[in-house]
């Protein structure tokens, strides 16, 4: 069976299957987007426990975040590459076109067809350029993996309370919202691939492009679980506007072989909506374990200025809680 690793991305990431020299099914993407009001932080973050270690040294981009009892690695990715150590095993995945679909018809409604696909929206944008052509200041971090399974774990969706949250259609526009695409459907948040290691120890490695610099954090997988690990490129600016939301959107034309195509951005349909009773379709995800030991250790501290910092990281959560940055997935 081998040791069970669980990867989540949210935010502003890229898809592309089979793109690198060696057997892996997918390589991730961070874009870069440094250049608006609505500014987009690549982190790395995962709960310590047990045997795990996060590198702290000296230039490290890495931190331990505790919070009372809990305590999380928390890494500011620079342009890296992320390096799993040992690689997963090779697993061949059969990616949906299309959802069947506008909206989910019923809570069980997760597979990964949700991702968006470029090729749904501009067909001739729907392949992205290898490795070796694309600009290297339009990718932040990048990771290279195969997996097992895939899920979506929720849509974009606003929740009054927990058992109440409308998921809403998107349709993609012109900035003029004069030209639009045929594709309308509603977009994944949070994904999660699930994948397959052999053997201990399990490390990732942050490996600086543009340096001789690396910097390895150790996860303990002693149980045969390791503990999730969070992959995210969200909007960290409370100054992005309504009508910038997927704005960032142009910067995966930007990747495409085909770069002279008119940029389609993600508008929000607010007529077409379907209630759902839970937040979440994944039971365990590192959103909620991170929002939930913010939240206690706020209720517990009398510390003004740690009261202060706790608060300062929900709202950069809560910012990122939409669908300001959809995820993307390209063409083999």
């Amino acid at each position: 069976m081998g040791l069970l690793l669980r990867l989540f991305f949210s935010g502003a990431i890229a898809f592309i299957p089979n793109t690198r020299p060696h057997p892996n099914q997918m390589t991730a993407y961070l874009l870069s987007i440094t250049d608006t009001d609505c500014v987009h932080e690549p982190k790395l973050q995962f709960r310590i426990t047990g045997s795990t270690t996060c590198d702290i040294s000296a230039g490290s981009p890495c931190v331990v975040e505790a919070y009372g009892a809990d305590s999380f690695c928390s890494c500011t990715l620079g342009k890296v590459d992320i390096v799993l150590n040992p690689q997963p095993g090779v697993q061949q995945q059969f990616l949906r076109e299309k959802p069947g679909t506008q909206l989910p018809s019923a809570a069980s409604d997760q597979d990964l067809e949700w991702l968006l696909r470029i090729n749904n929206v501009e067909s001739g944008a729907g392949r992205a350029q290898p490795w070796s052509t694309i600009k290297k200041d339009l990718v932040g971090a990048d990771l290279a993996f195969s997996y097992e399974n895939a899920a979506v774990c929720q849509l974009d969706q606003r929740c009054d309370n927990p058992n109440d949250c409308e998921i809403h259609g998107y349709e993609f526009v012109n900035q003029d919202h004069v030209r639009k695409s045929d594709v309308v459907q509603a977009l994944a948040r949070f994904i999660r691939f699930d994948l397959r290691l052999p053997i201990l120890p399990v490390s990732i490695k942050l490996a600086a492009r543009e340096e001789t610099k690396s910097w390895v954090l150790g996860l303990d997988c002693g149980s045969g679980t390791c503990p999730m690990v969070w992959i995210r490129n969200d909007v960290i600016s409370d100054t992005c506007e309504d009508d910038e939301y997927g704005n960032h959107f142009q910067h995966y034309y930007k990747l495409a072989k085909d770069g002279s195509l008119p940029v389609l951005i993600p508008h929000i349909l607010d007529g077409d909506i379907v209630h759902r009773d839970h937040e979440f379709s994944c039971k365990e995800n590192p959103y909620s374990d991170y929002r939930d030991a913010l939240e206690a250790q706020l209720n517990k501290s009398q510390d003004p200025t740690e009261k202060r910092h706790i608060q300062e990281q929900l709202i950069e959560t809560a910012v990122s809680s939409r669908v300001i940055c959809p995820m993307a997935l390209f063409e083999p």
